[in-house]
């Protein structure tokens, strides 16, 4: 289980890989969000942290309603 502060989840669900600053053990872990909500399933190797499966409820909810990948139609 690893607990991450707010930006290093923001950080994750935007697809971006996230340094620890220690090695810890590696391998996957289970995600837990600066609420501690379950957000995803994530590798650690050398310190660094890969997001390997995430939750989709939670990349909405930092993606917001007029991103890319949800833009606004118009008609």
């Amino acid at each position: 289980r690893l607990d991450l502060a707010a930006d290093l989840e923001r950080c994750l669900l935007m697809g971006q890989q996230v340094d620890l600053g220690q090695p810890g053990p590696s391998g996957l872990h289970r995600l837990y969000g600066a609420g501690g909500d379950f957000f995803g399933v994530g590798e650690l190797a050398a310190g660094t942290l890969l997001a390997r499966r995430l939750l989709a409820r939670a990349a909405a909810a930092v993606s917001g309603p007029n991103s890319l990948s949800n833009p606004v139609v118009t008609e």
